[in-house]
């Protein structure tokens, strides 16, 4: 007997299994056509639900006006990225007609805070010691000053086709007599450390000279031993003219206090028009309401 049990236990099992789904798509296609049928019993009231829904959603949709991004990379400098965000933050409750909003958060990029110089390394070290995470942003947690770049978004009621709504609001940015000073102080501390480098480099053409010109190696003290060095004068030149790259670099983003590396603007913000938003609002509140009242004469009849 065993061995039968064995053998018809698995089949009775699929067929219960089948029987089950057979039984919910049964259902399923009950539900169906009872709401369909539901739908055609009250089809005036949803074809009623739908042109008040329409009218009042184009009502909304003609008074709201459209909404444009304009996302701008800043590269602030002279220690300003804090003043950055504090002024951002207290603008929020002040903002004029044409601006409607205004935000702000840095552009992560560990792999460049970390390569960019040993004190970055250092500090990315003691910010992991102390459990800050430098590969997300929390606003208020005040991480945003270690990262070079920031992405600066304004919100404006209409385009700014010319780009002066936020060309005015930069420069507005850019006055702040403290960081304008300091501003003045480190550009000339570049412009020397340029003239400097450079005088290094020639300097170090001059011995090349001295070098490639036999008769004055041979009439001079100059000596000859010095040719091994040779290779290390290249490298000291070609060291020397990679920072001046990079000095002229800086002089650059450092012409203004907030340089603005890149502007992406009129980017309009595309939301869902009320004309769809309200019919369905209120076809789901009419159907939420026959739910709960059909719900309620059933409580009812039982309990009376």
């Amino acid at each position: 007997m065993s061995p039968n049990l064995e053998n018809t236990e698995p089949e009775v099992d699929l067929f219960y299994v089948m029987k089950k789904i057979g039984d919910f798509f049964d259902y399923l296609g009950e539900l169906t056509v009872r709401f369909i049928q539901f739908i055609l019993r009250n089809i005036f009231i949803f074809i009623g639900l739908i042109v008040v829904g329409i009218i009042l959603g184009y009502l909304l949709d003609s008074n709201k006006k459209d909404e444009y991004r304009h996302e701008i990379i800043l590269s602030p400098n002279f220690d300003s990225s804090s003043y950055l965000y504090e002024k951002v933050a207290s603008q929020q409750d002040k903002l004029d007609s044409i601006i409607v909003g205004i935000e702000v958060e840095p552009i992560i990029d560990v792999f460049g805070l970390l390569s960019s110089g040993s004190n970055n390394l250092e500090k990315g070290e003691f910010l992991s010691e102390n459990n800050i995470n430098i590969s997300t942003h929390e606003p208020g947690n005040q991480t945003e000053i270690i990262y070079k770049l920031h992405k600066l978004t304004i919100k404006t009621d209409r385009r700014d086709t010319d780009g002066e709504i936020v060309s005015n609001y930069l420069n507005k940015l850019n006055q702040q007599p403290y960081f304008l000073k300091r501003q003045e102080i480190e550009q000339a501390h570049i412009i020397n450390e340029i003239e400097e480098k450079r005088a290094s480099i020639k300097n170090i053409n001059n011995m090349f000279q001295k070098m490639g010109a036999a008769d004055t190696v041979a009439k001079s003290d100059f000596n000859i031993e010095m040719y091994p060095e040779l290779n290390g004068l290249i490298e000291s030149k070609n060291y020397l003219l990679t920072n001046i790259e990079q000095l002229q670099i800086s002089q650059v983003e450092k012409s203004k206090v907030f340089y603005d590396i890149a502007r992406v603007q009129n980017i309009k913000d595309n939301t869902l028009s009320y004309m769809i938003i309200i019919p369905l609002v209120l076809i789901l509140i009419y159907l939420l309401l026959v739910f709960f009242l059909g719900k309620y004469k059933k409580i009812s009849a039982r309990i009376s």
